[in-house]
């Protein structure tokens, strides 16, 4: 035992030799992987050593994570030692780097206690007015210091993925707008993924606007993706907004991934002309990025006007960019004298 606890006693003095004696990062040179190691190593004996060592000097390993993983290590193997340790750092950058990493680690087990603690954390203490009604968190370039709503957003992401139902409930009751928002599209993006139905079905039930659009917001992206028929349904009983004409143009892509026939067709139906023109764009651009003369078709049997010369500009300027002969002997073999010539035109200008 003698010489097991020597022989610790000797590696630690190895490693603070090590790193006593390690140089600053030279220029062009982004990591120490020598020094983080020997943290790494330092932390599985004293791990609040070597926490405040990465935290003191980020000149000597470079990995900006490093404090996070280190502590997030300590959390994985003996979290109530963390914690106490934790309850001794006072405010600053140390705490603010930490706090969040035992947020993350409480976020699935116990929600009510990480959203305690995340409140601690500095957030966006500006209006609310500036800032779009939906959309990802970190979309918003007005917020500043967002490690707060960072922390609400992955707290319910987690809670959802455990008890949507419980997650939901909480979110629609905090009180701060911003922060409700981001919690009410964080358990729409998890839930949709464990149980669509249940989690549209809940977000019918909100009342229309802001809270609404932001768990939809949650929503497209898997939804449009898993069942583009029944969301196309649902956005056609929307009101015409910014915020339909981007989760049509959603829709178009991720369903002409999967189907583009029928993409364009539901595109080309769509009522409000400006929404039909930006969907049809949108499906033409996903369609050229794995079939150029699919493409070029869908695009060609437009009606005459501005819609269908953009989609003709933009499906053939990427198709002769990948393949210019394929362009060219499509353009030749085009069965009227009309389409032949207003398609070099197109290429001609281009």
């Amino acid at each position: 035992m003698a010489s097991v606890t020597m022989s610790r006693a000797q590696e630690l003095g190895e490693i603070r030799r090590l790193l006593a004696a390690a140089k600053p990062l030279a220029s062009g040179e982004f990591l120490n992987d020598d020094v983080i190691s020997l943290l790494r190593r330092l932390a599985d004996q004293e791990p609040a050593a070597a926490i405040e060592f990465a935290a003191e000097h980020p000149e000597l390993h470079g990995q900006i994570d490093l404090v996070a993983e280190l502590f997030g290590g300590w959390l994985d193997g003996d979290e109530m030692a963390a914690r106490d340790w934790l309850v001794g750092i006072p405010a600053g950058e140390l705490r603010q780097q930490l706090v969040p990493v035992l947020v993350a680690h409480l976020a699935s087990d116990q929600p009510e206690e990480a959203l305690a603690m995340a409140a601690e954390l500095p957030g966006y203490d500006g209006a609310l007015d500036p800032l779009r009604p939906f959309g990802n968190w970190n979309h918003g370039d007005e917020i500043e210091g967002r490690v707060r709503e960072q922390a609400y957003a992955g707290i319910f992401g987690e809670w959802a993925g455990s008890d949507p139902v419980a997650a939901a409930a909480r979110a629609n009751g905090l009180e701060d707008p911003l922060l409700r928002n981001l919690a009410m599209q964080a358990v729409a993006s998890k839930w949709v993924r464990t149980d669509p139905a249940a989690a549209v079905e809940w977000m019918k039930l909100l009342p229309a606007g802001v809270d609404r659009n932001s768990a939809l917001q949650g929503l497209m992206p898997e939804w449009t993706a898993q069942d583009p028929q029944t969301a196309s349904t649902f956005l056609a009983t929307l009101n015409e907004s910014p915020e339909r004409g981007e989760w049509l143009r959603l829709l178009g892509e991720n369903w002409s991934s999967a189907d583009p026939k029928t993409a364009m067709a539901w595109a080309l139906q769509l009522p409000g002309e400006n929404e039909r023109n930006q969907v049809v764009q949108t499906v033409l651009a996903k369609v050229a990025e794995s079939s150029g003369r699919q493409a070029a078709e869908f695009a060609l049997t437009l009606p005459a006007g501005a819609a269908r010369s953009q989609g003709m500009e933009l499906v053939l300027a990427r198709w002769r960019a990948d393949d210019s002969e394929a362009v060219n002997a499509w353009v030749n073999a085009l069965p009227q004298e009309s389409q032949r010539a207003e398609a070099r035109a197109i290429l001609a200008v281009e």
